[in-house]
């Protein structure tokens, strides 16, 4: 099934949320954090609540940045509690890998944003 533009728009939405209360945290105390040399970062599956996706596997997202030349250190798929609603939520699924933070600029170009803890070691871990 097809994601629909209103779909799209609430998926990239989220994220941009996410990269916006990041920013103004950041500019808050003046001067951007330090970022330690290895961060994790996360971006939403792109599915919503109650609706059929075929969002790419982790090991997808995973090649996918490899052949960009972003070498993945971990990855594991996150889940974030989300609204109960359905079609107007996203799911709540997060990709999340553990990069090197040279590379984080680019992936928050592309969508990703920092997490501020790493995903659970239970929550489908691959090292």
């Amino acid at each position: 099934m097809r994601r629909g533009p209103a779909a799209m728009r609430i998926s990239w939405a989220v994220a941009a949320v996410a990269a916006l209360a990041w920013a103004v945290a950041a500019s808050a105390g003046g001067d951007a954090p330090a970022r330690p040399a290895i961060v994790w970062l996360s971006k939403p599956d792109g599915c919503m609540q109650c609706q059929a996706c075929r969002a790419p596997s982790l090991e997808e997202v995973v090649a996918a940045l490899a052949a960009e030349g972003i070498p993945v250190r971990r990855a594991a798929l996150h889940h974030v509690p989300v609204c109960a609603a359905c079609v107007v939520c996203a799911s709540g699924r997060l990709h999340a890998v553990q990069v090197e933070a040279t590379y984080a600029d680019a992936l928050e170009r592309a969508g990703w944003s920092p997490m501020r803890e790493p995903p659970s070691a239970g929550e489908g871990s691959r090292k």
